[in-house]
């Protein structure tokens, strides 16, 4: 398969961060994903010059503080986003419908005030070889709808990776959830509890951490021991039509200006 395009996502949740027995089988926290992109990677720079007055030219190297990185993007569906809202947000819970089939599931998503989210370890199938990582933390959440799918962009550190063998193609497509993508068709907005019918164009939704590796590096070790997240910051975006005045209205908090 040295040739073949063969690209996914598999993640799952750890009971501790960056563990010592690393990539665990699946289990029930996990999500595998078709990606739109990937880029995860080792970072730019791992080895630290050490200073010296001997030349003009540092002549030695060390291996310094290593913490992984990058972005990866997919279609949302309600699998892999509600997956995704959790280890961004750190609060969810899931409420089954009353009659399957009949009545709604319900996932709620909230903002944790926890610094410590929850991590996980992922399986970055990149054509030629398994990509592995361990201790991902999300830094930033991106939602896009506009004119196809629901488009989610993940920022993310990580405290390790490796190399793992490639899964083969019938077993990711044996692991890909059954859910749909959703689709902007499928997608409402409510201001005040009101739907937006016929106003709404383009929605995007973005969730910030502020993690920094760095705030987990230790003595003793190059991988950071964890990732704290600081201010959250929660942006929403809508494209609106100029059908009336009630949007900036809104604004203004008045009918004939701002208040």
């Amino acid at each position: 398969m040295a040739n073949d395009i063969l690209r996914y996502i598999e993640m799952c949740e750890e009971a501790a961060y960056a563990p010592a027995s690393p990539y665990a089988a699946a289990n029930a926290t996990s999500v595998f994903i078709d990606p739109r992109s990937i880029a995860m990677d080792v970072p730019g720079e791992s080895d630290a010059i050490v200073p010296s007055a001997f030349g003009r030219a540092p002549n030695r190297k060390f291996a310094g503080f290593y913490a992984p990185s990058g972005d990866f993007s997919f279609n949302g569906n309600v699998r892999n986003l509600a997956h995704c809202l959790k280890w961004v947000l750190g609060g969810y819970a899931f409420t089954a419908g009353a009659v399957p089939g009949t009545d709604p599931n319900i996932h709620e998503a909230w903002g944790s005030d926890a610094r410590i989210l929850p991590s996980v370890q992922g399986r970055f199938g990149k054509d030629n070889f398994e990509h592995l990582f361990q201790g991902i933390v999300f830094d930033t959440l991106s939602i896009e709808v506009e004119d196809e799918l629901s488009i989610v962009t993940i920022e993310a550190n990580a405290s390790k990776d490796g190399k793992g063998t490639l899964q083969s193609p019938s077993a990711v497509l044996a692991a890909l959830p059954v859910e749909i993508e959703i689709p902007f068709t499928k997608v409402t907005v409510t201001f005040n509890g009101v739907v937006q019918a016929r106003k709404v164009k383009t929605l995007t939704f973005n969730v910030g951490n502020n993690s920094d590796p760095e705030m987990g590096r230790y003595l003793g070790s190059r991988y950071a021991g964890r990732i704290p997240s600081n201010e959250r910051e929660t942006t929403i975006e809508c494209e609106v039509d100029f059908s009336d005045t009630s949007e900036i209205e809104r604004i203004w908090g008045g009918a004939n200006g701002p208040t």
